[in-house]
């Protein structure tokens, strides 16, 4: 009976939070300050995710130098599965992070406001989530980060 109870409170609970989520989403989507209606939008960056970095150049924002981490790609690492915890993978993750707030300050110069990531994504693509017009869109996808 009791994992029932906690079986049931945790569905009611899920429930409750993904109306909650949808009607801020909903919100956000259909702001009253903008005329033009808002899409969530995955902006993929042009550094390759954790799971597929083989080692090449990375791209790098404020440096005339060249950049490259050891790879983590499981094909290259030898390893059976990727492991997000090696020093290799929290290096890259860490210039993935950088890059994800060079884009976030590079879209809200570039939009004339401030841009929130709604997700954040490193593992299996390397890119952000994000609620923008399809004006906004097309501006950003002329970024040299995407």
């Amino acid at each position: 009976m009791t994992f029932r109870l906690n079986n049931t409170l945790s569905l009611v609970c899920a429930a409750l939070l993904t109306m909650a989520l949808g009607l801020q989403s909903a919100g956000a989507r259909t702001g009253s300050d903008s005329s033009a209606a808002l899409q969530r939008y995955v902006v993929e960056l042009q550094d390759p995710p954790l799971a597929a970095y083989d080692g090449r150049l990375l791209s790098v924002v404020r440096s005339n130098e060249d950049l490259s981490l050891n790879p983590t790609a499981v094909h290259l690492t030898g390893k059976r599965k990727l492991n997000v915890h090696s020093p290799e993978a929290l290096a890259y993750l860490e210039f993935i992070a950088e890059r994800h707030k060079d884009f976030t300050r590079e879209a809200s110069r570039l939009l004339q406001r401030a841009i929130t990531p709604i997700h954040q994504y490193r593992l299996a693509t390397n890119g952000v989530a994000v609620d923008l017009s399809a004006e906004d869109a097309a501006i950003l996808a002329q970024s040299p980060l995407v």
